[in-house]
C-alpha cells in the first residue's frame, strides 16, 4: 500500500516532536526552503534554540520595521542562539518601536565563554543592542537614565563605554541639560 506524503503535516510533526536538536534544525531548514509561514512560525517556537534561531532569521529578514511582537518577544528566550540573531536583526532594521526590546537586550549577560582571572567580561548581545540603540537618534531622558544605569552596573567595560558614548552623545542635543 502506498502512503501519501503531506510535507507540511510531516514537518509540523517533526518540529513539534523532535527529540534531537539536529532533527529540529533539519525540519526548520526544510520549512525555510518551503517558505511556509505556518511551518516557520512553528519552528520559531521550537524548544531547540538553534532551530528557533534559524526560523527567526528567516522570518525577520523578510519583514520590514517595525517588527511584530512575536519577534520582539524572543528577547525573553533563555537560549542565546535566539537572542543573538534578534539583536543583529534589530540592528539591521532600526525603529523606535524596538527600543524596549533593545533595552532588554542591552542588559544581556551572555558571554562566548567563561573568563579567567583578570579578563574583562564581554557581552556581545548587549553590545549589539547598544549599537542598534545608537542608530535610533536622540533618546528621551528616561532612556538615557536606563542606559546610564546599565553602564554603571555592567562588568563589560566595552559595553559600559559604548553605553556612555550613546548616552552622552545625545544628552544635550535636545537643548536641555
Amino acid at each position: 500500500q502506498a502512503y501519501a506524503l503531506d510535507l507540511e503535516r510531516d514537518l509540523t510533526w517533526l518540529l513539534v516532536n523532535a527529540s534531537d536538536p539536529a532533527w529540529a534544525v533539519l525540519a526548520t531548514e526544510a520549512a525555510i526552503h518551503s517558505k511556509s509561514e505556518p511551518l516557520l512560525r512553528t519552528a520559531l517556537d521550537s524548544r531547540y534554540a538553534d532551530a528557533a534561531a534559524l526560523a527567526l532569521t528567516a522570518i525577520g529578514s523578510s519583514l520590514t520595521a517595525p517588527l511584530p511582537d512575536y519577534i520582539l518577544g524572543k528577547a525573553a528566550e533563555t537560549g542565546s542562539p535566539v537572542r543573538k540573531p534578534l539583536a543583529a536583526l534589530l540592528r539591521q532594521k532600526p525603529h523606535q518601536g524596538h527600543l524596549a526590546t533593545l533595552l532588554t537586550l542591552a542588559q544581556d549577560t551572555w558571554s562566548r565563554g567563561s573568563r579567567t582571572y583578570g579578563e574583562d567580561d564581554d557581552f556581545p548581545i548587549a553590545q549589539s543592542a547598544v549599537a542598534a540603540i545608537a542608530e535610533l537618534g536622540p533618546l528621551s531622558r528616561d532612556v538615557q537614565k536606563a542606559l546610564y544605569k546599565i553602564a554603571f552596573e555592567t562588568s563589560d567595560p566595552d559595553l559600559a563605554a559604548e553605553l556612555c558614548s550613546v548616552q552622552y552623545g545625545y544628552a544635550f542635543k535636545d537643548g536641555k541639560d
